[in-house]
Formats: C-alpha cells, structure tokens, sequence
C-alpha cells in the first residue's frame, strides 16, 4: 500500500491505496466526518454581512487556513466553498 488522497463523503483524506484498489482511511478522519456532517453551522450577522465560522476540525479536513482565498458558487440551495 501507497500513501494516496482517497475520497470520503465529499472530503479527501489521507489514506493509503493498494494497487489492487482498495483503500485505507484512518478511521478517526472518518469518524470527525460523520459527526461533522451533521453539525449545523451558524450563519451570523455582522455590519451589512453575514459571518459563517468553520469548526476548526471541519477547517481542517477541508484543508482551510487563515487567510486562504476561497472560490463560492451556488448549486441549488447548497453554498459550496472551494480553495
């Protein structure tokens, strides 16, 4: 097995992928996953804006830091953040 990104619920993890196609994620990453998934975050007002703060796990999955500049679009009714 080799060092890889491997894909879970829409977040890419560090992992390890054999070349027989199985993959191997570590199951904390997979765990913060899944209760992140159903952690609503706060939108909040702030001047004429509003302010949506990232749990700092979630930020750190995403591979999101201080300062990053992110990408938006709107699909629907999903806002979806892109670095």
């Amino acid at each position: 097995m080799r060092e890889a990104e491997v894909e879970f619920a829409g977040f890419k993890l560090k992992g390890f992928k054999c070349g027989c196609g199985e993959t191997a994620l570590n199951p904390w990453d997979v765990e913060l996953v899944r209760q992140l998934k159903h952690e609503p975050i706060k939108a909040r007002k702030v001047a004429n804006s509003l302010v949506i703060t990232l749990p700092k796990p979630l930020a750190k999955l995403a591979r999101i830091n201080a300062g990053d500049k992110l990408r938006w679009r709107v699909s629907g009714n999903q806002l979806i953040l892109e670095k």
